[in-house]
């Protein structure tokens, strides 16, 4: 499996290096790093601490390279710069970073006509689980429960909230058969003169602190109950891991766009 990794000098990047240099059948081919970066040049086992692969970490696609997949953690812009160069050499791609605004997603639509690419917001098994049971849960209970969605990750993470976080609520939206822009509240400031809830809206609210690597809690409350489904990783190889994963599935899934179900075998399937 001849791997390329985009964004290998990133934390997820480096962990991602990490792991298929140690699984046997894997073979990271080409890493590629932002333009300008100090790290350049630099060994990419070596960056990720598993030791020289002879693969440097390159700011642009080698030529005549040939690969089997490529997996995305950079930023929003790169990744689908990146994404438009996978499609244009028959290459499928995951895409692990969060954020995408609109237009970049649409970059990802287009290339899905060509090649299949994979994106997700989370990488873990137990995330997908968690994305399916939020569904069973809002649409059991529907308006009657007040749902509210806290995210604590560590404090280096640049958007907020999580695109997981964001994925929760969309999940509970459609099973309640809600616009989730409509009724998604971000935070929730005093507010003179006014109720400080509305009826059906989910409130979603973001945390940064310390090292946390990532906890997602969804709450419901209905009458004189609460229920709360939580998903707490304690390791990026979780995520990591994921990622091997959703590539061996898309080196041979025909053109689409996937979303996380679809390789880790947690649920119905779908875009994400």
């Amino acid at each position: 499996m001849r791997l390329i990794v985009h964004g290998a000098s990133g934390r997820m990047g480096r962990r991602v290096v990490a792991l298929a240099a140690a699984q046997p059948g894997w073979q990271v081919v080409a890493a590629l790093g932002r333009p300008g970066s100090q790290l350049l040049g630099r060994d990419a086992g070596e960056l990720a601490g598993v030791g020289p692969l002879g693969v440097p970490l390159q700011p642009r696609w080698p030529e005549q390279l040939q690969a089997d997949a490529a997996i995305d953690f950079s930023t929003p812009p790169a990744a689908a710069r990146f994404v438009q160069q996978c499609a244009a050499r028959a290459v499928p791609v995951v895409v692990g970073t969060t954020g995408l605004q609109p237009a970049e997603r649409a970059v990802l639509e287009r290339a899905a006509e060509r090649v299949a690419v994979l994106l997700a917001a989370n990488l873990s098994t137990g995330v997908a689980l968690l994305q399916r049971l939020v569904r069973e849960a809002a649409a059991a209970l529907g308006l009657q429960a007040e749902i509210e969605i806290v995210e604590v990750h560590h404090r280096h993470k640049r958007d907020a909230p999580s695109g997981t976080a964001l994925v929760l609520a969309r999940a509970a939206a459609a099973a309640r058969g809600q616009d989730v822009e409509a009724v998604l509240r971000r935070g929730r400031p005093a507010e003179q003169g006014a109720a400080s809830r509305s009826p059906g809206e989910i409130g979603l609210h973001a945390v940064r602190l310390g090292e946390v690597v990532g906890e997602h809690t969804v709450m419901f409350a209905f009458g004189a109950e609460r229920l709360e489904l939580t998903h707490r990783a304690h390791d990026r190889d979780v995520f990591a891991q994921g990622a091997l994963r959703a590539a061996a599935f898309v080196r041979s899934a025909p053109p689409g766009l996937y979303g996380p179900e679809a390789a880790l075998g947690a649920g119905a399937g779908g875009t994400p």
